[in-house]
């Protein structure tokens, strides 16, 4: 019986926008939380790939080493893959 009458009764406007409010910035927690790792991810690829086409590429003096760049999606989008994996998932609305 209580339930109903807190069902039926209407928001003001100030608790319609502060209920709209806090559920942007859950959204947005929800989605910063799980992207942050693909950009640690990707960042930390590239700095391995380059020390080590360089180092490669200085210690022969042969450019055909820059071929190793193809290798860095084939390596980056598994591991990218894994950490997908252990998202958890986030309750799409249905309305």
């Amino acid at each position: 019986m209580i339930q109903e009458k807190e069902q039926n009764k209407e928001m003001t406007a100030q608790e319609s926008l502060n209920l709209i409010g806090e559920m942007l910035n859950n959204s947005r927690r929800s989605i910063l939380q799980n992207s942050a790792k693909y950009y640690i991810l990707w960042g930390a690829l590239l700095v391995v790939f380059s020390v080590t086409i360089w180092w490669l590429w200085h210690s022969t003096g042969n450019p055909r080493w820059n071929w190793l760049w193809f290798a860095m999606p084939a390596v980056g989008y598994p591991l990218a893959a894994l950490l997908s994996r252990k998202n958890v998932a986030v309750p799409e609305n249905t309305q």
